[in-house]
């Protein structure tokens, strides 16, 4: 993945690494940071199917989940359970919403 140049590229993707924090360039298929090789956030794709931790509800009766990779996604219905497989059906700048496929039961 490239560097970042605000007048090439839309947003930059941020390092995970907080000593690193470098800005990489979005267009790039690398998943790893161009400075110091740690993993980036990047935002899941409409149709992907992955698994969410369940960490909250909103006031509407909706789950809120978070990917691996820190992205948040709005669950169409509430879960029973600490994690759920989902389909992303649409994405926003910070946030995106999904479809439960599969809950994990809560013990």
């Amino acid at each position: 993945m490239g560097r970042y140049h605000p007048t090439v590229h839309n947003t930059p993707v941020a390092c995970t690494n907080d000593r690193c924090s470098a800005k990489n360039a979005p267009e790039s298929d690398s998943r790893t940071c161009w400075r110091c090789d740690a993993p980036l956030r990047r935002k899941p794709e409409i149709g992907e199917q992955l698994t969410v931790d369940i960490v909250d509800e909103t006031s509407d009766g909706r789950a809120i989940g978070k990917t691996e990779s820190g992205f948040v996604l709005f669950l169409d219905t509430a879960v029973t359970g600490l994690e759920a497989t989902v389909e992303v059906t649409s994405i926003t700048a910070n946030s995106g919403e999904a479809i439960r496929i599969d809950s994990a039961v809560q013990e």
